[in-house]
């Protein structure tokens, strides 16, 4: 188990039952994770909400130690090399169907003071309990984890389809596949489902998976691009000049002549810039785009933020000639 996960478990407290345990959660400074699991009111506060989220994970299973971590949390949670995004609840497995749903898992704070009012406007996510049996978990440190492609099925399967396409390029680039959907286990596990509209959308997710998408962001983008009904761009596409190359960008739309790029916080550790540093990794993109733009139009750059409102990066696209066509688009 890393490093960060060990510092995360042992911030964790266990209920005790008593006096001082009863008056520091009532007084405010420690707050109800999940039921019997606390920790620091302050501690929690000053977590983002990626550790927030993996804390919550690891005090549910240290209170349901045969559970294992399913769907996108065993993929999220996990040593698998399938980067995601992160999932809205933690995804566990139970054997009895009364415990099937999504639930709180018992967060609480108590305290009228301001760490204690900026906590409760950091709620715990919900647990997800799943009716099915995992006959051969992962085993990861503590962690018991539902196998790659049966976690993936069942993203694919479940109405998250952003996280899915995500998880499901990051799968296609580790297993090396071009299409997933001819993926037999993948393609089996699928199709047990009893759903027919769940069957098309997760065989619809498999075909998009691109194994060329190389990061969580630029798979993200790609969603609200096909979800919109944009046409599929060619990503990672070569270009050279007298010069010789050029770069690699993101997306291109050959009929249209537009080239567009993710910036994400990774930007500038593009090995195409080498070891220069942050001033000189702008000026090289910027001499770049002056290249890419003489070769096929100024290149069109857009942030997190444009595509975590799919509004404003639909705009963006449209504004550069991208047409719209929602009968095209690939799953229901």
């Amino acid at each position: 188990m890393d490093d960060a996960t060990l510092d995360l478990l042992g911030h964790l407290i266990t209920a005790d039952g008593g006096m001082a345990q009863s008056r520091a959660f009532h007084r405010g400074s420690i707050l109800r994770i999940v039921h019997r699991r606390y920790v620091s009111t302050a501690y929690w506060n000053s977590l983002g909400p990626d550790d927030r989220y993996r804390l919550t994970t690891l005090a549910a299973l240290q209170t349901r130690p045969d559970a294992t971590l399913m769907g996108p949390t065993s993929l999220y949670m996990g040593l698998s090399g399938v980067p995601t995004l992160r999932p809205q609840e933690v995804w566990l497995n139970t054997s009895r169907r009364q415990s099937v749903g999504t639930r709180s898992g018992g967060f609480r704070v108590e305290g009228t003071d301001e760490a204690s009012r900026i906590a409760r406007s950091l709620p715990a996510p919900a647990l997800r309990f799943c009716l099915r049996e995992v006959p051969a978990p992962v085993v990861s440190g503590h962690l018991r984890l539902e196998p790659l492609l049966s976690a993936l099925a069942a993203m694919l399967l479940s109405t998250h389809s952003k996280e899915a396409l995500c998880a499901a390029d990051a799968a296609a680039r580790m297993l090396k596949i071009a299409d997933l959907s001819t993926h037999d286990g993948l393609l089996d596990l699928i199709g047990h489902s009893a759903s027919a509209s769940a069957r098309q959308r997760a065989l619809g997710l498999a075909r998009m998976a691109d194994p060329l998408s190389e990061s969580v962001g630029e798979s993200f983008s790609r969603f609200v691009i096909l979800d919109a009904g944009f046409p599929r761009p060619v990503l990672q596409h070569s270009f050279f000049d007298e010069r010789g190359f050029i770069g690699r960008p993101d997306y291109w739309w050959p009929e249209f002549h537009l080239i567009g790029e993710f910036d994400g916080m990774e930007k500038y550790s593009n090995p195409e810039y080498g070891d220069r540093g942050p001033g000189q990794r702008i000026r090289a993109e910027k001499e770049r785009d002056g290249r890419l733009t003489r070769s096929e139009g100024q290149p069109l750059h857009w942030v997190w933020a444009d595509q975590d409102q799919p509004g404003r990066l639909v705009g963006l696209l449209s504004a550069r000639g991208l047409s719209i066509d929602r009968t095209q688009r690939p799953w229901p």
